[in-house]
């Protein structure tokens, strides 16, 4: 569909997620008077009441539908999940950092609001539930799966360190504070966990401006922003320094393929910059 929109989704625990909603319409609606009526509801707006409510939405069924969710509906509601660029756990404590780095955004932790403090008591039922609901339970195990291996990839690249330093500068530009970060992470060694992290940056930019400076670096990065802009020479610059960073730090790296286009890249662009006797000797490296 439309490369300028991410899909993304944030699971909760079920039994958590449960709980959560019954308490909530159990203080606020004087209709809810068992839980048997709220989880039997036939109105449309509750449908998260239903048991294997995360395999019913996911697997794509209608709420008029009301015979049993199946095997069937979980194996096609984890192909769905599938489908996402980013799966998120509630649970992880770093959930909305992981979020904010994916889109480019600056977090800073909030006061918790909307939590129902009066969470019903329910002993006993949680058996049933986990009985009921087994299939939710298992798309759940998928999600946290999922979560340390797709979304949690930025967790490496970026790592909980960095994560507390992005928090700490909401003042800074974020490029600017991954470019630092980066250079950081290279005098520790890590170059190709440095070249990654350029990398990223870069597809955080809007797309106009990387084919103001060449059209060569859509091929490189595919980025996410692609709507068009008139003031494609903001950050320009900045542009340039990670490219001129990259075009020799490529070198020890894997990326060395990304290092020899960043060079041509340098010496082709219109844009004005200093690296040009440098960059020069450096495309040597990869000839």
């Amino acid at each position: 569909m439309d490369p300028r929109i991410l899909y993304m989704t944030c699971i909760r625990h079920p039994w958590s997620r449960f709980i959560s909603n019954y308490s909530f319409d159990f203080n606020e609606n004087p209709d809810i008077n068992t839980i048997d009526d709220w989880i039997e509801s036939p109105k449309p707006q509750y449908v998260f009441t239903r048991n294997n409510y995360y395999t019913f939405i996911l697997s794509g069924l209608n709420y008029k539908y009301t015979g049993p969710v199946t095997r069937e509906h979980y194996e096609l509601a984890i192909r769905n999940l599938k489908k996402f660029d980013l799966v998120l756990l509630l649970e992880d404590p770093n959930c909305f950092e992981v979020l904010s780095l994916y889109l480019g955004w600056h977090y800073k932790p909030r006061t918790r609001v909307n939590v129902t403090n009066n969470k019903v008591k329910l002993p006993g039922y949680r058996k049933l539930f986990e009985v009921d609901n087994q299939y939710d339970l298992m798309l759940y195990d998928q999600v946290c799966w999922m979560a340390k291996t797709r979304s949690a990839s930025y967790a490496e690249i970026f790592n909980i360190s960095w994560y507390q330093k992005l928090n700490r500068s909401a003042d800074i530009d974020i490029h600017v504070c991954i470019f630092n970060a980066a250079r950081e992470v290279e005098q520790n060694g890590e170059k190709e966990q440095a070249v990654e992290m350029q990398l990223y940056s870069l597809s955080r930019i809007n797309s106009a401006k990387l084919r103001y400076i060449s059209p060569k670096l859509l091929d490189i990065v595919d980025t996410h922003n692609k709507t068009e802009i008139v003031n494609v020479y903001e950050a320009s610059q900045w542009v340039i320094n990670t490219i001129h960073h990259l075009s020799y730090v490529c070198y020890y790296t894997r990326y060395k393929h990304i290092g020899k286009m960043m060079c041509e890249i340098l010496l082709e662009t219109p844009v004005p910059h200093v690296y040009h006797e440098h960059v020069k000797s450096t495309l040597k490296w990869y000839l």
